[in-house]
């Protein structure tokens, strides 16, 4: 017995068993359920947009085709340059695996999973006990900020790769030099998870971190270290960040700088942190609890918003143990560094009045929610966890040193109870839905099965999605709300998403107006609403931004279980011959004439340049499609008279267009769509896809990758024994 008791504070090899159970049997309880087939994450974000655009990616691979670009969102879009998809992380080979909504509660489950053995190597490296590192490990996994942001995957697997990198640099200060080179791939990891902006907040620790190690005042020891570990990783990203350069460009919420982002007050005041909610350290439920709002109708939800609530909470054992960090724990200058990096992450995260400041600063501004500095505060909290059961530990066993057996009971106790308290009152990261991502209307199914040319328009949110029960979370789902379509092989025109998340600002521009010409100038054919369109009329208040639906005379019911399908009697094919246009060269007035009555975009197209001479045809112009592939379109155009042919896909700057194999200059028609002229005759036009952006990245990440091999292969490299890595003790 004494020998057992004697093992759960070995330092050896040997005495990390046990722990290490410890932590996978805590992650079981808390992530398990995620491996359940009746358990899906079915938050807004995750089945409107990043479990399907990653499944969508997923098929496109396997059927042979890189996804630079999709037709089934937004009219057509660059999936590839929208790097919150993560198509180029590792474990993106999950979804490869098998496409399904199940792969992703894997590929979540997973993440939680590393989160946990991450940490747990990077503080039993420090001198702690295996039994504290677990304890210090668990509360990091069970982070209720993880609780609030799990509804953005690509920000869960950045995360979990944070503890590894501050480990490595550890090791680089240590004399294994190598290590600065593997920490700089595990960087270029992090950031192509999908979440650049979580990928920031965690190298800006790993900085500070990177300074303490060296030397605060050692600059020739850490600015190199620094430009290996940060500014290589980013440029082996370049791929990835290239693309997505061009597409940021584009996009609804950016200003389309490199170093900066749109700053937007109402953002910052909405996603910060306030000192009330300093509370929740203490008392978890203070402002109810937010896990139940999904299935009841009689939470007011505005009482406090989802992403907020439990967002400071770290469990049980963190608010007990964190002040005992900071009392007893030792060595007591990194005890320091970590309670100053806690309390500065909470400043950040919007209790600091300068943030409005700094917000408008490049760089800092890309953070966009204050509140993901909370990424910080977790860290610096499960650290502080874990120094605070060293203190505990050490302290029952001085107690109990003269009782072997009781010191084995209590030791066990503390243990125990630290691991149960900490994941107590954490089950956010799942909610049984059996079968969830199963809820798809039939009508729709066989609409698309059968009309090739169907697009479906879904613009409606989830709304008051957290207010809703199961029944009504099914009937939006089977609405085939934003994105959610892929999953069941339909096109979606998608002008605007939800919350105009990842919606090409002149998308954006088109969709909020009250004239539903813009369904038709998107090749509109069918709509769906999880509710009848007097109550969508109702909620639109609370969703200002959106279009009008059109009027009923204009629509055709198919169906009204289990979601409201209707044709939509005006629609325009994808592609069609107009023979007159109006030159708009401001964007102002295009949209102005657009929104007007008096606008038929059957007719006519709206230009921002003059076009060749046009003439009425005689005859009924045809447009035949050949079969067109995500990146290149093929079309006949048959026509006794010169046109413009119109194709409703979103006219991305880097597609090229050819009329008989000869170029042609390919214009933007009514704001966002494309257009070319077509000579009076029988004429093959194509428009296909140049991903120059791409060419760029591979040539940034060919050379950062050089550097690196160069570097890694040349770097020193000295074995560190385990504990070494560590202070001594």
């Amino acid at each position: 017995m004494r020998q057992l008791s004697c093992s759960l504070v070995s330092h050896g090899a040997g005495g990390h068993g046990w722990p290490l159970a410890c932590v996978i049997l805590a992650w079981a309880f808390y992530a398990g359920p995620l491996l359940s087939p009746a358990t899906n994450l079915f938050l807004n974000d995750t089945y409107c947009l990043d479990l399907p655009t990653r499944v969508h990616a997923a098929q496109l691979i396997r059927s042979g085709e890189f996804p630079v670009w999709t037709s089934g969102i937004h009219c057509g879009y660059p999936l590839f340059a929208d790097g919150q998809t993560g198509i180029l992380y590792p474990l993106f080979m999950i979804y490869l695996i098998s496409p399904t909504a199940e792969a992703h509660d894997v590929f979540m489950a997973l993440h939680f999973l590393l989160m946990a053995l991450f940490t747990y190597l990077f503080l039993a490296s420090r001198p702690l006990l295996p039994w504290a590192a677990a304890i210090g490990a668990t509360v990091f996994m069970a982070s209720s900020y993880h609780q609030s942001s799990h509804v953005i995957p690509g920000g869960i697997a950045t995360v979990a790769w944070l503890p590894l990198a501050l480990w490595l640099i550890d090791r680089g200060a240590k004399g294994d030099r190598r290590s600065y080179w593997w920490c700089a791939a595990v960087n270029t990891v992090m950031f192509l998870a999908g979440h650049a902006h979580a990928a920031l907040i965690c190298y800006s620790l790993q900085l500070l971190w990177l300074m303490r190690c060296e030397g605060w005042l050692q600059v020739r020891r850490w600015l190199p270290a620094a430009l290996i570990v940060f500014v290589l990783a980013v440029g082996i990203c370049g791929v990835q960040l290239v693309p997505t350069r061009a597409f940021v460009a584009e996009s609804s919420r950016s200003a389309g700088g490199w170093f900066s982002s749109g700053v937007d007050p109402e953002v910052i005041e909405q996603f910060r942190l306030r000192w009330g909610q300093l509370l929740l350290f203490v008392w978890p439920n203070a402002f109810g609890d937010p896990w139940s709002w999904s299935w009841s109708d009689e939470v007011e939800v505005s009482r406090l918003p989802w992403w907020e609530a439990l967002i400071v909470f770290q469990g049980f054992a963190a608010l007990a143990l964190t002040p005992l960090a900071l009392v007893w724990g030792k060595p007591r200058s990194e005890v320091a560094f970590w309670a100053a990096i806690a309390l500065v992450a909470l400043l950040l995260a919007g209790l600091l009045p300068a943030y409005w400041i700094l917000g408008y600063l490049p760089l800092f501004n890309l953070f966009r929610w204050p509140t993901r500095f909370m990424i910080v505060f977790a860290m610096a909290i499960a650290v502080l966890s874990g120094y605070g059961a060293e203190a505990a530990l050490r302290g029952v066993w001085r107690l109990l040193a003269q009782w072997p057996r009781p010191r084995l009971v209590a030791t066990a106790a503390v243990v125990a109870g630290s691991l149960i308290g900490t994941i107590y009152h954490h089950f956010g990261p799942y909610c049984a839905a059996a079968d969830f991502f199963s809820s798809a209307s039939p009508a729709i199914l066989s609409e698309a099965a059968t009309n090739p040319d169907l697009r479906l328009s879904t613009m409606r949110p989830l709304y008051n999605c957290w207010a809703a029960n199961e029944a009504q979370l099914r009937r939006n789902a089977a609405a085939l709300p934003p994105d959610f379509n892929l999953l069941f092989h339909v096109d979606n025109a998608m002008v605007s998403d939800q919350g105009f998340t990842v919606s090409p600002h002149v998308m954006t521009d088109i969709s909020t107006t009250d004239n539903p010409n813009y369904l038709r100038m998107a090749g509109v054919t069918h709509l769906a609403y999880a509710d009848p369109l007097a109550l969508v009329d109702e909620l639109e208040a609370t969703y200002p931004f959106r279009a009008a639906p059109p009027p009923m005379a204009e629509l055709e019911l198919l169906s009204t279980d289990p979601a409201y399908f209707y044709r939509y009697k005006p629609a325009l094919s994808r592609a069609w011959m107009v023979y007159s246009a109006v030159v708009k060269a401001e964007a102002k007035e295009r949209l102005k004439y657009i929104r007007s009555a008096d606008f038929d975009p059957g007719r006519e197209a709206v230009l921002e340049i003059n076009p060749p001479a046009m003439t009425p045809p005689d005859e009924q112009p045809t447009v035949a499609w050949r079969q067109p592939r995500q990146s290149r379109l093929e079309l006949d155009v048959k026509t006794d008279a010169p046109g413009l042919l119109v194709v409703a896909d979103y006219c991305w700057p880097e597609f090229e267009a050819t009329v008989d194999g000869h170029p042609a200059q390919l214009l933007r028609a009514n704001h966002a769509f494309r257009a070319v002229a077509v000579p009076a005759g029988s004429h093959r036009v194509v428009m296909e896809l140049r991903p120059r952006s791409v060419y760029k990245g591979l040539v940034v990440s060919g050379v950062a990758l050089a550097i690196w091999g160069f570097g890694f292969s040349n770097a020193r490299r000295r074995p560190i024994p385990f504990r070494e890595a560590g202070a001594s003790r």
